[in-house]
Formats: structure tokens, C-alpha cells, sequence
């Protein structure tokens, strides 16, 4: 399983070093009056499938996909057919 810090977004390991680097969306999290919504609706706006930073999956087996912002493509389209 891959480290969740970077795979959300929230650190970037430099392969060469093997330092962490926070990114800034890992550092809205050291503010002290983050706004942990907030944070989360940023990270789940850029969630890819695939995700460069991992091999779970792949575009070759018909992956290409932003999963949030495709849930929310389905729910206005449920709602719509819902209205007709």
C-alpha cells in the first residue's frame, strides 16, 4: 500500500534524496485554523484515476477518470431525469 500523504497529494518523496517535501495542500494541515472540508474538497477535485503517483490503475485498462467529479456528473444527471 503506498503512503496515503502522497498519494492524496499531501507530500512529494524526491526519488533521488528520498527527502519529503510538504506540498501546499499538505501545508493547509500545519495552519492552526485549517478547515479540514475545505482541504478534502481540493484533494477529491484533483483525484485521477490513473494517478501518476500510482500503479493500482492503469490507463491501458481503461482508466481515465476524475472519480469526483464524475460522481458529481452522475448525481446532476439522476437529478435531471428525476425533474423530467
Amino acid at each position: 500500500m503506498e503512503n496515503v500523504l502522497k498519494k492524496f497529494g499531501f507530500a512529494i518523496v524526491d526519488s533521488e534524496t528520498s527527502r519529503i517535501r510538504i506540498t501546499e495542500l499538505g501545508n493547509l494541515f500545519l495552519q492552526n485554523d485549517y478547515d479540514l472540508g475545505s482541504i478534502f474538497l481540493k484533494c477529491f477535485v484533483k483525484w485521477q484515476l490513473p494517478n501518476p503517483a500510482s500503479t493500482d490503475y492503469r490507463e491501458e485498462q481503461g482508466y481515465n477518470i476524475k472519480p469526483f467529479i464524475g460522481m458529481l456528473h452522475l448525481i446532476n444527471r439522476v437529478n435531471e431525469l428525476e425533474k423530467e
